[in-house]
């Protein structure tokens, strides 16, 4: 995260995978966009287990000709390490003289990210972010759909090859803090990263709804042991959260917090559509459309529906959508229906209610052929193992299903229906 506000402050262009990827799948990205500079690690602790990366560096810098230097940052293995990487240095090292805070003024569109699609129907697509639409977008997405505030602690739960790691760095546009987690949530037990939350003070989490799921299912209740006293909300992206889970939440959880489905997408480096702290929470619905998205869901010919299944297409310009391909400038990435580069995404039309159904890929190996990660499937943090079109359906008004109720900003209220 020191890296990157680095790289933004110079206007350097960033892009990160996740450590523990495979080495094919790293490649089939940065070959793409010929990285200079490379900050790398030597390995990853996962369930209490180390995995060793040296080997796939070494892959990654021979098959990388155009990085000239590389910025070592230490792992569990770098004691004893011996490393050949061509003109390293320590992370110590580069951060060790102190330099003046300086910033680059660029224009509104200078790129600040490369991202990438999945990668599930060819290569991943290098989507390129500017520094304008990014800020934009996310003080909105933070600021006004999340209500993040000043002095806040945000924790949302995904490594470095999720979007959600770069949307929550907006969190620092709000005057937040953020809180990060390193390894399995669910390690060494089930209590682990509850018991995390607690101690940090965390005000504002997200996570995959896989993880709620899971600590639903072996029957945890962090009431128990973690009061949670600072924490005012959560939210669930990444797959669809079942009207149990919202109940387990309030049961077992806390009874008196903010509890929002959110889905959005790495090609606009936030969402589609998410929350709002002034209006109800029904169970099984996502609550709004963002602020200047105008999402609709089209049928087969081309019309809007409501109540039936139908593909989402953002019919106007948003801040934060790409600016172009990496290495393919002059292509629009929206396309000329302006359904967005990877297609439109299967959800469904508007006014108040919207129950995200599922994507398709979620059981796709982020390591990659070779395997070569520490483990396969879908990441601990319920995170989409590989993102892909979204299903969902619309309704006219909120079914209100046994769920949750939450209104008002300065004091909201959980009750079951």
């Amino acid at each position: 995260m020191v890296a990157f506000l680095a790289c933004a402050s110079i206007g350097a262009i960033w892009s990160s995978c996740a450590p523990d990827m495979g080495a094919s799948v790293v490649l089939d990205r940065l070959r793409q966009i010929e990285p200079k500079l490379l900050f790398a690690t030597d390995g990853t602790r996962y369930n209490g287990k180390t995995q060793d990366r040296a080997a796939v560096l070494d892959e990654l810098l021979r098959e990388l000709p155009s990085v000239t230097a590389v910025v070592h940052v230490g792992g569990p293995l770098a004691a004893g390490s011996q490393l050949a990487w061509r003109d390293c240095t320590a992370w110590a090292a580069a951060i060790d003289a102190p330099a003046e805070l300086t910033f680059t003024r660029l224009p509104f569109s200078h790129p600040l990210w490369i991202v990438y699609s999945s990668g599930t129907t060819g290569m991943p697509k290098a989507m390129v972010h500017g520094h304008g639409g990014i800020v934009l977008t996310h003080l909105k997405t933070l600021a006004l759909q999340q209500d993040l505030r000043p002095g806040d602690r945000m924790l949302f739960l995904g490594g470095t090859g999720w979007i959600v790691w770069n949307l929550q760095l907006g969190a620092l546009l709000t005057g937040a803090s953020i809180v990060l987690y390193d390894g399995n949530p669910a390690w060494p037990d089930q209590e682990a990263l509850w018991r995390f939350m607690d101690q940090h003070r965390v005000t504002s989490s997200g996570c995959g709804a896989a993880f709620l799921i899971n600590a639903m299912k072996d029957g945890v209740r962090p009431r128990d042991f973690a009061p949670l006293l600072q924490l005012r909300a959560i939210f669930s992206t990444g797959s669809p959260l079942p009207i149990d889970a919202y109940r387990w939440v309030y049961a077992a959880v806390k009874p008196d917090l903010w509890l929002a489905s959110i889905s959005g997408g790495t090609d606009i480096a936030s969402g589609f559509v998410a929350c709002a702290s002034t209006l109800p929470v029904t169970a099984g619905e996502i609550q709004c459309t963002e602020l200047g998205v105008a999402a609709y869901a089209f049928n087969d010919t081309g019309e809007p529906v409501i109540d039936e299944v139908g593909e989402l297409v953002i019919v106007k310009p948003m801040p934060s959508m790409p600016l172009y391909f990496w290495g393919d400038e002059d292509v629009d990435p929206q396309g000329a229906d302006g359904a967005g580069p990877h297609g439109p995404q299967r959800a469904t039309s508007w006014p108040l209610g919207r129950s995200a159904l599922g994507r398709p890929g979620a059981d796709v190996d982020p390591q990659g052929a070779d395997g070569a990660g520490p483990r396969g499937g879908a990441p601990p943090w319920g995170g989409p193992a590989a993102s892909g079109n979204a299903t969902a359906k619309v309704t006219s008004r909120p079914t209100p299903v046994s769920g949750a109720t939450a209104t008002g900003s300065a004091s909201r209220r959980a009750a079951a229906r």
